[in-house]
């Protein structure tokens, strides 16, 4: 599971920033292959992909978190060049967060 929060109040999105938003949400669904959920309020929207820990067997659920934050100014979603240098980042976390999502143990004998 996964996660990106962007705080940003309504009044600071424009439709670029929305375009973006949207661009984000397609990497996902279609690079990396995730359902996820989007939520919006009045100060910031979030995008949440995985699995539930609703439904977990075991007794004990533990959560490990990687966080990278950035600011990106408001009128940088009116340059080009800056939303794609914003975009490869958050791709690049995902691709990267994923992978470690992936993991699967390998016993130490199986490994080459």
């Amino acid at each position: 599971m996964f996660a990106i929060k962007v705080h940003a109040k309504k009044s600071v999105r424009s439709e670029n920033f929305n375009k973006t938003i949207n661009t984000v949400k397609k990497f996902l669904t279609e690079k990396l292959v995730q359902k996820f959920k989007t939520i919006s309020d009045d100060s910031s929207i979030e995008i949440v992909s995985g699995h539930s820990m609703d439904d977990a067997d075991g007794d004990v659920v533990i959560e490990m978190v990687i966080k990278k934050s950035f600011i990106v100014k408001s009128g940088d979603f009116e340059d080009r060049a800056a939303i794609d240098h914003y975009l490869n980042n958050i791709k690049n976390f995902c691709e990267q967060a994923k992978a470690i999502d992936d993991f699967r143990y390998v016993p130490f004998v199986l490994k080459k």
